[in-house]
């Protein structure tokens, strides 16, 4: 049976990679990001490098809501049946700055990228994991670098999100 895998910040860095080796070992690729444009361009690329064309969805988590990915999870259940993998991998860094000087519409963007969507995804495609006893990656980041800000904050609260899942 093919694997199933839904990654965010599929057009990102770590998700263009991921993505392409994932298609290259046989895997049915459901890719998340923001830019539609990116998407199609990997979308081809990964068609390339696979058996398999990916499902796409472009979906911006600093202003998604709970219903957008509950959304989500119903097309995953309808056009994929299964999910055997969801990999966290978007983030936004934003501007490294010390806490005094985060701008508080800055800080919300960054906990809802890093934070917020991770819950609210894993959340709207809990039942979907189960049925398939699927697996989840979040991916942290343990740099204690001065003026990680907001980026700093919500990637220590996804290690303690991530524990709280199992």
């Amino acid at each position: 049976m093919t694997t199933t895998l839904l990654i965010t910040g599929a057009t990102g860095g770590l998700g263009r990679a991921t993505s392409l080796e994932a298609a290259r070992r046989g895997a049915h690729l459901i890719l998340l990001g923001r830019k539609p444009e990116a998407l199609m361009q990997l979308a081809d690329e990964v068609a390339a490098a696979g058996d398999h064309e990916p499902l796409l969805h472009a979906m911006d988590f600093s202003g998604a809501q709970a219903e957008d990915y509950a959304q989500l999870a119903e097309l995953v259940a309808t056009h994929a049946g299964r999910l055997d993998g969801l990999l966290h991998l978007a983030a936004d860094v934003g501007a490294p700055a010390p806490l005094a000087h985060i701008d508080p519409t800055v800080w919300n963007r960054l906990l809802r990228v890093n934070l917020t969507a991770p819950f609210l995804l894993t959340r709207a495609c809990l039942p979907l994991l189960k049925s398939s006893a699927g697996k989840i990656v979040f991916i942290g980041d343990a740099c204690e670098a001065a003026y990680l800000g907001a980026y700093g904050v919500a990637k220590a609260g996804l290690a303690r999100q991530a524990a709280q899942w199992s």
